[in-house]
């Protein structure tokens, strides 16, 4: 009897040491599944973060966008309701390269003027994490925009930008350079996109040859163009990379103003300092722009009026005064994420003497702008006195104010 219950609790004693045996395995290989589990999904994450690193040699995104206007002081558009048009349709291609070099184009087909140009198109190298160099048709550093962008908030553009001082891309070579709150960038450019031809992504001072001023039935000889420009911005910004912080800037180009006609080269140089402060959700720009053009033109031909590429007159010599108001709300309509609320106002005050821009320009456009990933839209209301050079108002510069009202929408990828 006492032998049978000493083989019973061997039995068990041993039947209990394999039960532990096979429990430990069990966990041991439960763990090591883990730990490959674990070590497999890092290697995927891994993967998957090398793979976003890698640089996209080639990226092409379309885009299109269409306008509605109601013009109060043009008979034809009140009678008919307002135009609505497909205004433009766009092709974007760029591409980033891993030993630093990238390029940037885009190209815009204007249907309603049916005339096609490039806004941009440049190769760039990144030298370093501080500085950056383009080449081709770019964008000179010029304002508030300092990096050759713009800063005006609608769709319809500002009196910096229809004067040709705004987001003007011409020919030449920019260098950007930026180390914490310092950004300097500075740029030289041989001539414009397209010499004596009015097809330009933004107004620009061009050769046209024979043209009539707008609202005099006069004819004016158009010229001149800009060659040899060398200009550059300095900005600091305190803060930066935070929802509460200030920029300050200065920006300057200088260059040669060259008459098609008489073979002839006068002068031309711009300036303009700014200041921007966000605060969380609320951004003020305030800027100050002088500029003086100085052709050198055949005796008893006028000097005090400078043409552009879209056939619109401006003062030889002018100051314009800038201010922007942002507040931006996150809101869920529909596709839309956000709304900005703006007001964007400028005055030009011309020293012209002449019958064509011997006026000053009061320009203003205030509006909301709702955006998506992809989907933009304004509604604003444009508002001029003697703003022809804007499109606002008859073209006789009578000094009343006139008004339009625009819906724009724009679909990119």
């Amino acid at each position: 009897m006492v032998k049978k219950l000493l083989v019973a609790e061997f039995a068990l004693g041993v039947a209990a040491v394999l039960s532990s045996s096979q429990v430990l395995a069990s966990q041991a290989a439960g763990e090591a599944n883990g730990v490959a589990e674990k070590a497999s999904l890092e290697n995927r994450v891994s993967a998957l973060e090398e793979k976003a690193k890698e640089k996209t040699p080639f990226n092409i995104g379309p885009g299109a966008e269409a306008v509605y206007q109601y013009k109060d002081y043009n008979d034809r558009n009140k009678s008919k309701g307002g135009d609505f048009d497909i205004a433009k349709f766009i092709l974007h291609i760029n591409g980033d390269f891993d030993n630093g070099l990238y390029y940037n184009t885009r190209w815009d087909w204007q249907l309603a003027t049916g005339k096609d140009f490039p806004a941009w198109m440049y190769v760039g190298y990144r030298l370093s994490p501080h500085w950056d160099f383009q080449a081709g048709l770019t964008e000179q550093p010029f304002g508030a925009g300092y990096k050759g962008g713009v800063y005006f908030n609608s769709f319809m553009g500002d009196l910096p930008l229809y004067l040709g001082f705004d987001n003007n891309a011409d020919m030449g070579f920019k260098g950007l350079y930026s180390n914490g709150p310092l950004d300097v960038v500075l740029g030289a450019y041989k001539n414009p996109e397209r010499q004596g031809q009015s097809g330009h992504y933004r107004p620009d001072v061009t050769a046209l040859g024979t043209i009539t001023a707008p609202g005099t039935g006069t004819s004016f000889e158009a010229n001149d163009e800009p060659i040899n420009q060398v200009g550059g911005s300095v900005a600091y910004t305190l803060n930066k990379g935070s929802t509460y912080k200030t920029t300050v800037g200065v920006t300057a180009r200088v260059g040669q103003l060259y008459n098609t006609a008489t073979d002839e080269t006068g002068s031309h140089w711009g300036g303009a300092v700014f200041v921007s402060q966000q605060w969380s959700n609320w951004n003020f720009t305030l800027q100050a722009l002088d500029y003086d053009y100085s052709p050198e033109r055949p005796a008893g031909q006028n000097n005090d009026s400078i043409a552009l590429s879209n056939g619109r007159l401006m003062p030889q010599v002018g100051t314009v005064y800038s201010s922007r108001i942002t507040y931006d709300i996150p809101i869920a309509f529909g596709p839309y994420r956000s709304v900005t609320v703006f007001d964007d106002f400028d005055y030009l005050n011309s020293r012209s003497n002449d019958q064509f821009t011997g006026v000053n320009t009061t320009y203003n456009v205030a509006g909301f702008r709702f955006t998506s990933g992809h989907l933009f839209t304004w509604l604003t209301v444009q508002s001029g006195k003697n703003a022809n050079v804007a499109f606002v108002g008859p073209d006789n510069n009578d000094g009343d104010w006139y008004h339009n009202f625009n819906f724009i929408t724009g679909l990119y990828f």
